[in-house]
């Protein structure tokens, strides 16, 4: 018998998979309802900026992905009110592994308010949105909505650069940072 085909095999939303994994990470309260609300949400606002139909099997940019954010941010404060940003550190720039692996191990807040979007491949010659929310000495630790999931890359089988043989050509050019600026809640 043939595996049945999963999430990914298929099409290319891993990017929406991304957004939603992530602020769930930074929202805790955002359950099941709220996550098919907002991805009814993300897939509407796809849907108005032209990007569906091309998107459903080529994947989103970051440049497309950065498109999607205001709607997020908006359902995210109307719902739950978080006041979610970001910003995109490394646009068009390409840097060693080694310096992007410090930068996301610094940027990465213990308190769970801050995640790291970016696209790696990992032999496929496709690129995939996953979700970093630590790093250890070893690993990046990550949510992944791939039809056979990680939780963790290597470090040490990670690259940069598209002529690696490495395990996981990340891209820290497309990496998107999301991060809730709410002030601290009064106790």
């Amino acid at each position: 018998m043939k595996r049945p085909w999963q999430q990914g095999h298929l099409d290319g939303l891993c990017g929406v998979y991304a957004l939603i994994n992530g602020v769930r990470y930074i929202e805790p309260r955002i359950d099941e309802e709220a996550s098919l609300l907002l991805f009814s949400h993300l897939i509407d606002g796809m849907g108005e900026a032209g990007l569906l139909f091309r998107s459903l099997w080529r994947g989103l940019t970051a440049r497309e992905l950065i498109r999607l954010l205001p709607r997020l941010r908006a359902f995210v404060r109307d719902q739950f009110d978080v006041d979610l940003a970001w910003e995109r550190p490394f646009r068009g720039r390409q840097i060693r592994i080694d310096k992007y692996v410090e930068w996301v191990r610094g940027t990465l807040k213990p308190n769970g308010r801050t995640v790291v979007l970016f696209s790696w491949s990992g032999g496929a010659p496709y690129r995939h949105w996953s979700v970093a929310y630590r790093v250890t000495r070893r690993c990046i630790c990550i949510l992944d909505s791939g039809p056979d999931p990680l939780t963790l890359l290597a470090i040490a089988h990670c690259s940069a650069s598209r002529k690696s043989r490495a395990w996981y050509v990340i891209e820290p050019r497309d990496t998107i940072v999301i991060f809730d600026k709410s002030p601290p809640a009064c106790e």
